[in-house]
């Protein structure tokens, strides 16, 4: 009863929102490959999830706006020790210079980001703003190069913001 894709999803995914438009599909559920070579995703439908439990799927919930003037801004949503990656899994390209991050989450919660740059094949934290907080913000000056951004669900749900400024 799992609906097979070819979305990227990489090691750690599994447990996260499969999602079309801004409409819940499933849950992604296992897979082989990467988001680098491609490869084959699973994905439990959410129908059945939302009823062998009882539950209704809540909608409509606004993200955050407090990161506002940023050259770039994503929106996300996560339950708590969830996992997302901005603006996607593979990041994107910044010149040398000063990066500025800012992370809007959910009042209650704590959510925290992490700015990972590639180094070969492997991802490394180079600034993080991981108050107890639902928001963070901080600057990083580096050098050119690929980078993504990890927003962690710490503790607590709901929708967040992520603005990015970069070289």
């Amino acid at each position: 009863g799992v609906t097979r894709t070819t979305v990227c999803a990489e090691p750690g995914d599994s447990g996260g929102s499969y999602i079309s438009g801004d409409q819940a599909q499933g849950v992604t559920s296992g897979g082989s490959g990467n988001c680098s070579s491609g490869g084959t995703t699973y994905h439990q439908p959410v129908n059945e999830i939302l009823s062998a439990y009882g539950l209704t799927l809540a909608g409509g919930s606004t993200p955050p706006t407090g990161c506002s003037g940023y050259q770039n801004t994503y929106n996300g949503s996560l339950t708590s020790n969830q996992n997302a990656y901005q603006p996607s899994t593979s990041g994107y390209t910044a010149a040398a210079g000063t990066q500025r991050i800012c992370l809007d989450g959910p009042n209650g919660t704590d959510y925290d980001a992490y700015l990972q740059r590639l180094s070969g094949s492997t991802w490394t934290t180079v600034a993080q703003g991981t108050s107890p907080n639902p928001d963070e913000a901080f600057t990083y000056n580096g050098t050119a190069g690929t980078y993504r951004i990890r927003v962690h669900a710490y503790s607590g749900s709901g929708s967040y913001t992520l603005g990015l400024t970069r070289p």
